[in-house]
């Protein structure tokens, strides 16, 4: 199974270094959400995307994914035309008319609650490259940090219309294999379970998790 893996909410270059080093697929930062304590500025990204560029390694670097929030269009565009991303993840609400229009410039992922409606989810799928099923929005407030494991048609609807699927919100060393063996993911996406604190990661929490990852 080749699982990809996207590390996210990158806030300083020494994470983003060790991420870079043990090889994995995309790296995720946070723009212009002060909601977010792993929220980064347009200037921090700047110069973190330089630092990447300049850094000598011997492994293909990473993809960057760009997340955005209930941004205008024009913000959104200002924003492509100062940075070069491979990716904007959307986590708002975001029309597919909107994504439609991005995607002719970049790939475009949305972000989607495990537990939405099916018939509203699927409307994005001309218009976007890759679902995101983020377990942390999920209704069910009551549930732990592994409600992810919970059944939901809304990932097999996807998957069985041979759709991208991409799952995140709460994933850990603890839950990660049986999250990969029940869903069978394109890729996973993880920030909180490879950190010490909010923005700082874990250079062992990451290899860990990579480890086993690769693993399946």
């Amino acid at each position: 199974m080749n699982i990809k893996i996207k590390l996210c909410g990158f806030t300083n270059f020494e994470d983003v270094k060790q991420a870079v080093d043990l090889k994995v697929d995309y790296l995720g930062f946070i723009v212009n959400y002060d909601q977010s304590p792993r929220n980064i500025t347009l200037k921090k990204l700047k110069f973190l995307l330089k630092k990447i560029k300049l850094y000598k390694t011997k492994y293909k670097k990473p993809k960057i994914v760009l997340i955005l929030i209930n941004q205008t269009e024009n913000k959104i565009y200002q924003i492509l035309n100062q940075v070069s991303v491979n990716v904007i993840q959307f986590h708002g609400k975001e029309t597919p008319e909107l994504c439609k229009k991005l995607k002719k410039q970049v790939e475009v992922w949305k972000v989607f609650n495990p537990d939405d409606k099916y018939e509203q989810v699927i409307k994005y799928k001309k218009n976007i490259d890759k679902f995101l099923l983020d377990a942390s929005r999920l209704k069910d407030k009551q549930a732990d940090q592994n409600v992810i494991l919970k059944d939901t048609k809304l990932i097999h609807n996807l998957q069985n219309e041979k759709q991208f699927v991409i799952i995140a919100g709460g994933l850990n060393q603890n839950n990660i294999i049986r999250i990969i063996k029940k869903f069978k993911p394109n890729m996973v996406d993880i920030s909180s379970g490879i950190e010490i604190s909010p923005g700082r990661k874990s250079k062992e929490k990451i290899k860990k998790i990579i480890k086993l990852i690769k693993k399946q």
